[in-house]
């Protein structure tokens, strides 16, 4: 979070699709949630990818589930995009 903490996170490939350009990973067991992720890869038209990233989650917390994690989760996968574009485009994390 903008480098003021940093957060462990173990995720587990757990399928790719390639006919419908999706990649899925699930956390691993032993954490505070249990859930999975998918990445879809879509043409844009303009000739770029558009990402979509859909999370899917559950916990012992309603609190952590509807409240703090989806703020936090929102924050943090769009720094890892916006990360993963600036290694992409100007080969360096900023």
């Amino acid at each position: 979070i903008g480098g003021l903490y940093n957060l462990a996170v173990g995720f587990e490939i757990v399928g790719i699709d390639p006919v419908n350009r999706t990649i899925s990973f699930s956390y691993l067991k032993g954490g505070k949630a249990s859930g999975r992720q998918t990445i879809c890869f879509r043409p844009s038209g303009d000739g770029s990818t558009e990402i979509l990233h859909h999370t899917f989650f559950k916990s012992q917390s309603g609190l952590r589930d509807h409240i703090i994690y989806p703020h936090f989760h929102k924050v943090l996968i769009n720094e890892y995009h916006r990360n993963m574009k600036n290694i992409i485009l100007n080969g360096k994390n900023t």
